[in-house]
């Protein structure tokens, strides 16, 4: 099933500008269930719309970054997935983790109960918007039909199998070797994550900077074999870092991360065992060796129990 075949011409909108995503998302709502692929449905069921919508948004911003935002929604009493999508030249502000106005918005409704479908609409339009090229050829494009063109060209199939690619988010932050530790700390804390991958000035994943295992580190050998520890409580284990504190960087704490890089294409499969069973906090989705982003526990629940 291509996507072109779920998104039709009615649902696909282009606004120089906009005055905020609500508007927007109005705007999106009206065009699909005035589209011929929702004429056939019941009134009581379209006039949800808007409301699911808006309540899903007010949940948390579906905001991506870089110009894209995928609001969706899944409804109770829908069979099919319905799609529609805008271009807003100027951009409207959607809350995303990079501050970025979208200008490329998708808005997804799906089947309450076919959350699978709904996952893999989202990735193959995430796989899509990927691409700066595509991205660029949207936004310059004179008309839907143009638009259109574009995706047919791309041959967006939606039976694809979910794959890192798809589940990845943005890297926030950057940690490189030569940055103070304290600097790095603060960056993290920053994006509540226990682990960051440090990166070369090519964007290659060198090393993990993980907190769990500086603070392992600085227990004595005799602390990490015990299964409980005594009542000790002038015990400093981070004396030695608050000695050397000007001198201590991110390379004398990283660690080796081989295990913790995936290709774009690992399965579903191979993320969840990774993080579950191998009890990894984080994975990084390489290609040819640099990083396009980072996969965590949170970010696949986020992907599956929120779409």
């Amino acid at each position: 099933m291509k996507l072109s075949t779920i998104l039709q011409k009615e649902s696909i909108l282009q606004f120089d500008t906009i005055s905020d995503k609500w508007t927007l998302l109005k705007a999106m709502t009206d065009a699909l269930i005035q589209s011929p692929g929702a004429t056939d449905l019941p009134t009581e069921l379209t006039n949800t719309f808007y409301s699911e919508i808006e309540q899903r948004e007010k949940q948390g911003s579906t905001g991506l970054g870089e110009g894209i935002a995928f609001p969706h929604a899944r409804i109770n009493g829908l069979e099919r997935p319905l799609i529609a999508f805008a271009t807003i030249s100027k951009g409207v502000e959607f809350g995303a983790p990079d501050k970025v106005d979208s200008t490329l918005v998708f808005l997804f409704l799906f089947p309450a109960q076919r959350v699978e479908l709904g996952v893999k609409i989202h990735s193959t339009c995430s796989r899509f918007l990927i691409q700066p090229a595509i991205r660029e050829a949207l936004l310059a494009s004179k008309n839907t039909d143009e638009i259109r063109e574009i995706m047919e060209q791309n041959s967006l199939e939606i039976d694809a199998p979910i794959i890192a690619l798809d589940l990845m988010r943005n890297k926030r932050f950057r940690l490189t070797p030569e940055m103070p530790l304290h600097k790095a700390t603060q960056m993290m804390h920053r994006n509540r994550t226990v682990a960051s991958p440090v990166l070369n000035e090519n964007n290659k994943v060198i090393g993990e900077l993980n907190c769990n295992q500086i603070f392992e580190r600085e227990l004595p050998d005799y602390i990490k074999g015990l299964h409980s520890v005594p009542h000790i409580p002038d015990f400093k284990p981070f004396q030695n870092y608050f000695n050397d504190d000007k001198n201590t960087s991110v390379e004398d704490f990283m660690n080796p991360c081989e295990a913790s890089s995936v290709n774009e294409d690992a399965t579903i499969l191979e993320i969840v065992f990774l993080l579950s069973v191998k009890k990894l906090p984080l994975l990084y989705v390489c290609r040819d060796n640099q990083l396009l982003g980072v996969i965590d526990a949170v970010t696949v629940a986020d992907k599956i129990f929120n779409m």
